[in-house]
Formats: structure tokens, C-alpha cells, sequence
């Protein structure tokens, strides 16, 4: 490629044509039952819309909306953020993206010829429409061994769709040791509340039934808040995890959420302030384990993104896989791609969609493979004003790893999506 026109255009046709690997989602496949959310009411009443029109509604209590149907919050949901209020945000954006995707009118914004639609259609069809759409490959489940419903799932599941990869969620059990230790006791396991050396042999054998259970990627928490937590790490997780081959995932954010119910799939972040620096003293104290890291939940770039990516330099056992929370818009990924690509080159995974319901694939990969694009041919130009020239299969590699090749990689298994066909 002799011109930046030519880079420009290789970049995006590359980009928009290589499949992904979602390396972490709350989605679930068709055998979970009620835990695998798509169609419009569960578009409407998302995590972020819900977040978002807490803000319109102070007049509606947590209390009040629990009551509700689904179908009588996404009403309210609908009228409140989308003609009340112009939908501009990206979780809103997003929506009106999925319309447009599969073909529907959102200048008329008709609530009822949406529902029509969706109300029409078969759900593996849909799903096999909204996998192809979105060019991906696989998704990563976050799965939750202490949620009851979960447990019934896995009871009645034989084989997985090959499309749904697992992860072994552990904050629980690390976090909420007292409640846990109930838990494990019902189930057959001799624990005690004080983490005696038996107690601790019973927790890991608890982790490697799961693992064989569900056959995860990885572990992962959003961190470990107390002593008793630091101890399950590193006594219980970490050993069962290098002997199993698997990473430790943390979820790193800086507005200090509160760790979820068990039984709520949403997800769960540490601090930064701490967080980053808990990452890199797990990743030199234990060299034969590996980790992951997504960040989130932040204003600009800031410090904190900074030091993580020089962490990712620093110890070869750490792999980046994206930004979770406030940092998952267009805008801060934007800004701190760059940062990850001027560190660390193009050995990270830029982006994973933390979908909870399956159309947002349609749209959060959308988003990302423009900011990907852009970032990318910005780099790319700027080799080519040292004289440097990039060519087809040299984006292509850059692109496949950047949208999960790496990923794969640094697991050591195979990708799937080498084997994709459009």
C-alpha cells in the first residue's frame, strides 16, 4: 500500500471482516433457560438503562419496580428515556442500533411494531442471525456455581453450544466466605468459617469439580476484599487454577461498587487505587500462573490505565482483555486504546462486550471495531511517515489478534475462530 487512502481502506475492510472472540459476557446460551436474555424487553430493561433512568424517575422506588412486569418496566423504560428524553446515550444509542440491524424503522418509533417483530421470531434462529450479524465466533458465560438456578441448568445440560465458552466465577466464594462456607456445608463439603488446612483442601476440591463441571477459560473476581479473601486466592484458587491450566481473571474499577447478591448476574470490580497493585504482587509472587485484567468504570485516562499497561509489560503472565463499566463507551475506549497500543503494541485484547442481553453484540462490536479501525490506521500512518508500509496479511495478523487471537495464545488453546466461515 503506497497511499494512506489504500492504508485507510485496508484497515477498515479488515477490521469490519475479522471474526471475534468475546472473551467476556453475562450471556448465556438457549440451555441456561431464563438466564439467556434477548428480544425487546430485555433490550429496554438492560443494566445500563435501568442505571440510566433512575436518574429521570426518582419518583419510582427499587420496591415499586420490582413489581412490575418486564414488560411494564420496558413501557416506562421506552417513554422516559426515548421520547421524553432524546436517547443519545450509548446504551440507548445502542437499542436504536439493534433496530436498525435487523432491518427496523426507528424514525417511527413504534414500540409495538418492534414487539411484533421480535414476538415473531424463533430464538435459535435468531441467535444463529445475531452471532453471523455481528461477525463473532464465541462468547464467554460468566457462571456462577453458587446461583440456584445455574446449579438446576448444569443439572439437565449435556453438552454446551460450542458458541458459549465458560467462566468459572468465583467472587462468592472469596468474598463472602461466612455465607459460602453455609453453602459448602449443605452440599456435602467439610468446611469450617476458619481456614484450617482441611477446610482449604475442601474449597479447592470444590474448584476443580466446577472446573471439570463446566471446562472454563478462566476464573474470575472482581477482586478479594479481606484477609480470609487473600487466603482463598492464594491458598485455594491459584493452586487449583495453575494445576488446571487456567487464569485467574480480576475486574478492576474506581468507583468502588458493592459486590453484587450471589445470585445477580451482574458483575463485580475492585478499586483501582488497590487493584493494580494486588494484580502485579500476584503477578510476581506467582509466576506459574497467569492472569487477566479488565478495567473499568472511570473518567479519562488517568493514572490508573497507565500503570496497569506498564504492569502488562512488565510480567509476560499478564494479558489486558479490554475495559468494563463508564470506560465501555466509544469515547473512553477511543482514548485508552491508544494508550494500550503506544505501551504495549498490539499484544492485548482491545475489547470484550460485557453483553447481558444477545443483541448488544450487534451493536457494542460495532462500536468497537470502529474505534479499533480508527486507532489502528492512526498507527499505521504514522509507521508509514518513517517510510515503514504495512501490507494486507501483516493487518489481517494484527487485526485476528487483536479481536481475540491473543487471547487464545496466552491461554494456549486453539482459536476458533481460525476455523470461521462467513
Amino acid at each position: 500500500m503506497q497511499t494512506k487512502q489504500q492504508l485507510q481502506q485496508a484497515v477498515n475492510r479488515t477490521i469490519q471482516a475479522t471474526p471475534v472472540s468475546d472473551v467476556h459476557t453475562r450471556l448465556y446460551s438457549e440451555a441456561f433457560g431464563e438466564l439467556s436474555h434477548w428480544g425487546i424487553e430485555e433490550l429496554l430493561t438492560s443494566d445500563a438503562l435501568i442505571k440510566e433512568l433512575i436518574g429521570f424517575r426518582t419518583d419510582l422506588s427499587s420496591t415499586q419496580w420490582r413489581k412490575l412486569s418486564k414488560r411494564e418496566q420496558a413501557d416506562i423504560v421506552w417513554q422516559t428515556l426515548f421520547i421524553d428524553h432524546t436517547p443519545y446515550s450509548e446504551a440507548c444509542r445502542g437499542v436504536l442500533k439493534v433496530f436498525q440491524r435487523l432491518g427496523l424503522d426507528t424514525a417511527a418509533r413504534n414500540l409495538s411494531a418492534y414487539r411484533s417483530f421480535f414476538k415473531h421470531l424463533n430464538a435459535s434462529d435468531h441467535m444463529d442471525q445475531i452471532f453471523k450479524l455481528a461477525r463473532v465466533t464465541t462468547v464467554c458465560m460468566s457462571n456462577n456455581p453458587f446461583s440456584p438456578v445455574e446449579r438446576i441448568a448444569w443439572e439437565g445440560i449435556d453438552q454446551l453450544d460450542p458458541r458459549f465458552n465458560t467462566a468459572l466465577r468465583i467472587d462468592y466464594l472469596v468474598n463472602h466466605w461466612t455465607d459460602a462456607c453455609v453453602q459448602l456445608r449443605d452440599w456435602g463439603y467439610e468446611v469450617e468459617e476458619a481456614l484450617s488446612g482441611k477446610t482449604c483442601r475442601e474449597i479447592r476440591s470444590f474448584l476443580k469439580y466446577w472446573i471439570a463441571r463446566m471446562n472454563p477459560l478462566y476464573m474470575f473476581s472482581g477482586g478479594f476484599m479481606s484477609g480470609t479473601s487473600n487466603r482463598i486466592i492464594q491458598e485455594c484458587v491459584l493452586p487449583v487454577a495453575a494445576e488446571a491450566g487456567i487464569p485467574l481473571a480480576l475486574f478492576i474499577s474506581n468507583e468502588g461498587w458493592q459486590l453484587d447478591d450471589f445470585s445477580s448476574a451482574a458483575g463485580t470490580s475492585l478499586q483501582q487505587a488497590d487493584g493494580i497493585s494486588v494484580l502485579a504482587e500476584l503477578c510476581a509472587k506467582y509466576p506459574g500462573n497467569k492472569f487477566l485484567c479488565s478495567l473499568g468504570a472511570g473518567a479519562g485516562v488517568g493514572v490508573h490505565p497507565y500503570l496497569l499497561t506498564a504492569a502488562a509489560r512488565q510480567f509476560p503472565n499478564l494479558h489486558l482483555v479490554g475495559y468494563h463499566g463508564s470506560f465501555h463507551i466509544p469515547g473512553a475506549l477511543e482514548e485508552l486504546t491508544r494508550l494500550r497500543f503506544e505501551l504495549a503494541g498490539t499484544h492485548v485484547t482491545v475489547q470484550h462486550s460485557d453483553s447481558d442481553v444477545l443483541e448488544q453484540l450487534l451493536y457494542k462490536w460495532d462500536d468497537a471495531r470502529g474505534v479499533i479501525g480508527k486507532v489502528l490506521y492512526d498507527k499505521y500512518s504514522d509507521l508509514m511517515n518513517t517510510g515503514w508500509r504495512m501490507t494486507e496479511d501483516e493487518i489481517a495478523r494484527d487485526a485476528a489478534g487483536l479481536l481475540g487471537g491473543d487471547f487464545w495464545k496466552f491461554l494456549g488453546r486453539p482459536n476458533p475462530a481460525v476455523a470461521f466461515k462467513a
